[in-house]
C-alpha cells in the first residue's frame, strides 16, 4: 500500500511538471495576444510613445498632417475679400476733386502772379514842382520791389526827372495789413538834393508810387533798420498816405 501511494504521488508530480511549463506558455500567448489587439477607436502609439500625425484631429475638426482641399477655403477667402460697399453722402464734396480744384486754384494764381502788370511810376515834372507819372510794365512776382526799382531808372519822357538819390538800396521791402515797411541804405538821406519841395516830392513819388497798388494804403520809411523820422524838415515818422494834390494833371 506505501508503495502504491508513493507511485501516485510521483505520477501526480510528473503531471504537474508538465501541466505548469503548458499554463505559462498559454498565458504568454494570450498576454502577447491582447498587447499586439487594439480596440476601435485607441490611437496609434510610437516607440516614443506620441501620437501618430495621421489619425490626430485638432479641436476644429482637421487631422493635423493632412492637407486642407484649396477649393474649399478658397469660398471663405473670398467672402473676407469682398469690400464692403460705403454710402457716399452726395452733399460731400469729393476728396480728390476738391484737392484738384486747390491746385488748379494755386496754379492760376501762381500764373496771375507771374504774369507782367502795369503801374505807373511818379518823377519830378521840369519845374520841380510837381509829380508825373509814366506807365511802366513790372514784374508781379516781386511786384513792390520792381516798382521802386523803376524809381531808380532814369524817366522816359523828356523833361521829367528822377528824384531818387544815386546809390539808394534796398535792405528790406515788406507789406503786412495795408502797409509797406520800406527800408533804404543811408544813401537815401546823405545824398539826396536837399530842398523842402525835393524832400516832400521824393517821398510822395515813393509814396504814390505804392498806393498804386489796391491793397497799398501807406509806406513807413526805414533807414539801415531804424524808423525814419525826419527827412530835412519833413516829419515822416507815422506811416504815409497817398496823396495826389502833387500829381500834375
Amino acid at each position: 500500500m506505501v508503495m502504491n501511494s508513493s507511485k501516485e504521488e510521483k505520477t501526480s508530480y510528473s503531471q504537474a511538471t508538465l501541466i505548469f511549463p503548458i499554463l505559462c506558455v498559454c498565458l504568454l500567448c494570450i498576454f502577447l495576444l491582447a498587447s499586439c489587439a487594439r480596440p476601435e477607436g485607441l490611437e496609434k502609439v510610437d516607440v516614443a510613445g506620441r501620437q501618430t500625425p495621421s489619425d490626430v484631429e485638432t479641436e476644429t475638426g482637421q487631422t493635423v498632417g493632412s492637407e486642407q482641399d484649396p477649393q474649399e477655403e478658397a469660398p471663405d477667402q473670398q467672402e473676407q475679400a469682398e469690400p464692403q460697399e460705403v454710402q457716399e453722402d452726395p452733399d460731400d464734396p469729393d476728396p480728390q476733386t476738391e484737392t484738384a480744384d486747390n491746385e488748379k486754384d494755386q496754379e492760376d494764381q501762381t500764373t496771375q502772379e507771374a504774369e507782367p502788370m502795369t503801374i505807373k511810376v511818379y518823377y519830378a515834372d521840369a519845374q520841380v514842382e510837381h509829380l508825373v507819372g509814366e506807365e511802366r510794365m513790372i514784374s508781379a512776382t516781386h511786384k513792390y520791389l520792381s516798382a521802386f526799382m523803376e524809381l531808380s531808372k532814369p524817366p522816359l519822357q523828356p523833361g521829367h526827372i528822377k528824384l531818387m538819390p544815386e546809390g539808394t538800396r534796398v535792405n528790406r521791402i515788406s507789406f503786412s495789413e495795408g502797409n509797406i515797411e520800406l527800408d533804404l541804405s543811408r544813401e537815401f538821406v546823405d545824398e539826396r538834393f536837399v530842398s523842402n519841395v525835393v524832400d516832400l516830392l521824393l517821398v510822395f513819388s515813393i509814396v504814390n508810387t505804392m498806393t498804386e497798388f489796391e491793397e497799398v494804403n501807406t509806406v513807413t520809411f526805414f533807414i539801415d533798420g531804424e524808423r525814419l523820422e525826419l527827412l530835412g524838415q519833413l516829419d515822416i515818422s507815422s506811416p504815409q498816405f497817398r496823396d495826389e494834390s502833387w500829381i500834375k494833371d
